[in-house]
């Protein structure tokens, strides 16, 4: 702000970016209230007063940007469910990132559109009204679901009117004349497609917050979780012991009799519902196919990263070949169920702070040929799994994916209790039958009925049957039956 000459000779004060007005006090605005006007930019209409952008109140709004968006995501986890809620390291982080980008942005186009001098008011609108756009995509997910709208719509919807109000902010300040009538159709065409490529993946991470269903899996020795990042040298030296902890514990095999024995394994460490996933598998093993003693558990999570072995190749190796010393590998079966997000050929197993590395459907099936098992069910809960049948398919195995290997899976999210593949194997198909076959077919149409009743693209499970692998799942359905 500077006074400078005017042609009559007297001393000009120039007015805040987009005002009409502008008295000494209003030059002195609270930057909170200042930020707080820049909302009426979200509607298209520029502030009497204008919007000034002092250092403070840029800081102003971005910190009112963050304080709105943590609420609003403890106030979402909060009405999910019952949950264990903790400031989150990577989130912080990831969210200081895409601010220190976005800031960049906004300055650049402001520099293109002529308006450098008012990169501080943009960045006061942009922050003020993306805080109001959070609040709108809650109020909009929310309202759109308790009205019964599709889980695609509810998403979409939500998430791209949510944007809105920065887009529009922005194209108030900085365009004008015929573009500025044009922009903001622009902006929203943009969104929309961005949005439809998007949509997979909204709501996927918790930014600010970690967040976990309780219990012993997220409680710390003093109670509290910890959200600093995992120490390498201390995690990784232990991971032998305690897979080897695990395999020690198996109960041995019944000769004369097919036995199931089994791996489940959970990436993506800062979700919880692949986590679920694998309990309620583990469970339901253990109480329908007589395999309690006989399930070693992969997939440490973030708040406690010590509290498993890590989803890793290493650690499915290793276990596999404990799993092949208890069982007998020609008459047994070895279940091993993998569920996480995942890309062709690949499931997420990356860990903040430990490793970036992901397992490769190569790497899983180098691991099962090492162990010499010859019975195996090869279950992928994941988008594109399909892309694993290619390497996993057999003689002697039975592969089921959620997803064709092109398509993707939906439900990975913590709002629900599992997956919907999951939710249609685990839960619906392996109650009405103990025949993994028989299960798999019954998951596959149960998702496609869902799929085309929300206007889902179909994700098309996948089966693939080895020579061999039906007649020892024939005797393994006899004997569960009998004892149930």
């Amino acid at each position: 702000m500077s006074d400078t000459p005017h042609p009559s000779g007297e001393a000009r004060v120039d007015r805040p970016f987009g005002s009409r007005t502008l008295s000494p006090w209003q030059r002195q605005r609270n930057p909170l209230m200042n930020a707080l006007a820049a909302l009426q930019l979200c509607v298209w209409r520029r502030p009497a007063q204008g919007i000034t952008g002092r250092p403070g109140d840029v800081l102003a709004a971005i910190a009112l940007y963050f304080a709105i968006t943590v609420l609003i995501q403890y106030g979402f986890f909060a009405a999910a469910g019952s949950y264990t809620v903790a400031l989150d390291i990577y989130g912080v982080q990831l969210n200081l990132g895409i601010s220190a980008a976005w800031v960049l942005t906004l300055v650049l186009a402001a520099l293109l559109f002529g308006k450098g001098a008012q990169a501080g008011p943009l960045l006061v609108a942009a922050f003020a009204a993306s805080a109001a756009g959070n609040v709108l995509i809650m109020m909009l997910f929310f309202g759109l679901g308790a009205a019964g709208a599709s889980e695609a719509w509810t998403y979409w919807l939500s998430v791209s009117a949510g944007n809105l109000p920065g887009l529009i902010a922005v194209t108030c300040l900085l365009a004008e004349g015929a573009l500025r009538r044009a922009f903001p159709g622009f902006c929203v065409a943009a969104l929309a497609a961005a949005q439809a490529m998007a949509t997979p993946y909204i709501f996927e991470t918790g930014y600010f917050l970690t967040y976990g269903a309780g219990g012993e899996d997220y409680a710390g020795e003093d109670g509290v979780p910890d959200w600093s990042f995992p120490d390498p040298e201390v995690i990784y030296p232990i991971q032998a012991g305690m897979v080897a902890k695990q395999a020690e514990a198996l109960r041995a095999e019944e000769p004369g009799q097919v036995d199931l024995y089994a791996i489940v394994g959970a990436g993506t460490p800062y979700q919880e519902v692949f986590q679920r996933e694998v309990a309620a598998m583990s469970a339901l093993l253990a109480r329908s196919y007589d395999a309690k003693g006989r399930v070693m558990r992969l997939g440490a999570q973030k708040l406690l990263p010590a509290g498993r072995p890590l989803l890793n190749r290493t650690n499915l190796s290793q276990a596999l070949q404990a799993l092949a010393s208890r069982m007998n590998p020609a008459e047994d079966v070895a279940l091993i169920f993998l569920t996480s997000h995942g890309m062709p050929d690949t499931i997420s197993t990356s860990f903040y702070g430990l490793s970036e590395g992901d397992l490769t459907s190569r790497e899983v099936a180098a691991a099962l040929d090492a162990s010499g098992i010859q019975n195996a069910v090869l279950v992928i809960s994941a988008c594109y799994s399909g892309s694993f049948v290619d390497e996993l398919e057999g003689p002697g195995r039975l592969v089921l994916t959620a997803s064709a290997a092109d398509r993707n899976s939906f439900g990975c999210r913590d709002s629900q209790e599992f997956t919907d593949w999951g939710r249609a194997f685990i839960v619906e198909a392996l109650a009405e039958t103990r025949d993994f076959r028989a299960a798999g077919e019954h998951a596959r149409k149960l998702v496609a009925a869902r799929e085309a009743e929300q206007g889902l693209t179909p994700s098309l499970p996948q089966i693939s049957e080895g020579e061999g692998i039906g007649a020892v799942l024939d005797r393994l359905t006899q004997r569960v039956l009998a004892l149930n």
